[in-house]
């Protein structure tokens, strides 16, 4: 995130830095939280597929014997 709003602008003009600086604080408030859910969410899913495959493979077994 940093490295995307701290980039070097098209123009090549150089962004004050004071103004840099309040656009990684705001970027960082807005992509903390959506950053933190977004892999939540995701960890979570994984978590809830990889049991979900184990139940499975165990059920499996169960019918088989």
């Amino acid at each position: 995130m940093v490295l995307a709003v701290a980039a070097p602008r098209l123009k090549g003009v150089e962004m004050p830095t004071a103004a840099l600086a309040t656009r990684i604080f705001a970027s960082g408030l807005l992509f903390g939280p959506f950053g933190l859910a977004m892999g939540t969410g995701v960890g979570l899913l994984a978590d809830g597929l990889r049991r979900s495959a184990l139940k499975s493979r165990e059920n499996k077994k169960d019918r088989i014997v």
